[in-house]
């Protein structure tokens, strides 16, 4: 019998660890996960910091710290962080 908790590749499992983390509220646990993740080349963890930041999600709003993981995060890739981290500088500058 094929279950999902199996079928996922072995590389996208700590992903999905800090993205459990996250759904249940442990921000922190879940930032120092990403941001690990990050450091090994995942855009999506990229973004997830970015997200963290932006959104005070176990951190202090930091609108500068969110554009800086969004940048990085486009340069590792993300197409969503490169249109977030946009939206995000055009909105700083409307300010």
């Amino acid at each position: 019998m094929l279950t999902f908790e199996n079928a996922m590749p072995e590389h996208l499992q700590p992903l999905a660890e800090a993205g459990a983390l996250f759904d249940a509220q442990e921000y922190l646990p879940a930032m120092a996960q990403f941001e690990q993740l990050a450091a090994r080349g995942s855009a999506t963890a990229s973004s997830m910091v970015a997200w963290m930041h932006r959104t005070g999600a176990g951190v202090p709003v930091s609108v500068e710290l969110a554009q800086q993981w969004y940048e990085y995060a486009s340069k590792q890739g993300s197409h969503m962080a490169m249109s977030s981290g946009v939206a995000l500088s055009r909105a700083r500058r409307q300010a």
